[in-house]
């Protein structure tokens, strides 16, 4: 028979225990999750407007498209369970741009966040990916 002792611990098997490590996330050019839908803001605070749950500990590669309906900036920021982590990109164009970060730290269950902030005018995001070296399943909160 086969029994899970706890999740992500370990399988029994007919009363034979072994445990399983998943490797650590590395980053990499495999896109593993995305969120593609088109998401607009026209706060001035920042606004989360895209989650992506992490099914495992280490390194990511984060990219994600930025724009502002021109007349001002729309800065766009990745968040780890609500605490800032990226850095502060600046969109002015009214055109997408797409920015790139390799950010650390994160363990399973983690969400990854895309907030963004308008300073003057609407802006969007669209295309939030997570890429790293090895495939795995990730879970899409808000698309």
């Amino acid at each position: 028979y086969f029994d899970w002792l706890t999740v992500g611990s370990g399988l029994e098997i007919s009363g034979t225990s072994i445990t399983s490590t998943m490797a650590n996330s590395t980053v990499g050019d495999i896109l593993q999750s995305f969120a593609d839908t088109e998401r607009a803001s026209a706060g001035t605070s920042y606004v989360k407007i895209k989650e992506i749950q992490v099914p495992k500990t280490g390194t990511l590669r984060i990219k994600f498209d930025l724009k502002s309906s021109g007349g001002g900036n729309t800065n766009g920021r990745i968040y780890r369970n609500a605490v800032a982590v990226g850095t502060v990109q600046v969109d002015s164009d009214a055109v997408y741009t797409t920015y790139s970060e390799d950010i650390s730290g994160w363990t399973v269950g983690d969400l990854c966040q895309l907030y963004i902030q308008e300073v003057a005018v609407a802006g969007a995001a669209k295309n939030f990916r997570i890429y790293e070296a090895v495939p795995i399943d990730y879970i899409v909160n808000t698309d």
